[in-house]
């Protein structure tokens, strides 16, 4: 749906839905870009490769700030919500709602995988969540912050 190189985007009361790509996600965040989602709506976006790299939010080498956002029913080989690679994510009242990660030879994280990134996410809640490894979230070389959140019924 949308991708961002080298440049400042700001995302407000959107939706996103039953969107299909083959990899990286209905938002891309490319390097030098820094992104702001804010009162948003994820839901039965789907990332199609075997290694389908996110149905949500994708960020390399970048900067990305989601809040007030639900993610549900989202399904790619891993990180159906968000992933993060080399970023900086912070997240605030994120709702991650039966998401799946289905690539069991990747980092998995049926809402959330971070690899060598910078994270913290408050006051938000994961259920339902399923992947090989990481139910809910996964982190590779990563510094994460979790606050005030909750984490219910997810599977891995």
């Amino acid at each position: 749906c949308i991708r961002i190189l080298d440049s400042l985007a700001r995302i407000t009361r959107s939706s996103f839905i039953n969107n299909v790509a083959p990899s990286q996600g209905t938002v891309h965040c490319g390097s030098g870009c820094t992104l702001t989602v804010d009162t948003a709506l994820f839901k039965n976006n789907t990332a199609t490769n075997n290694d389908g790299l996110c149905a949500g939010i994708n960020s390399v080498n970048s900067v990305v700030e989601v809040n007030n956002t639900e993610f549900v029913g989202q399904s790619a080989g891993t990180g159906a919500c968000i992933r993060g690679e080399s970023a900086t994510l912070t997240a605030s009242r994120v709702t991650g709602y039966n998401n799946t990660a289905t690539d069991d030879s990747s980092a998995g994280g049926g809402c959330i995988v971070l690899t060598t990134c910078t994270a913290a996410i408050s006051a938000s809640t994961f259920e339902g969540n399923t992947a090989p490894s990481g139910g809910a979230i996964s982190i590779v070389d990563t510094v994460l912050t979790v606050h005030s959140s909750t984490f219910k019924s997810n599977t891995a």
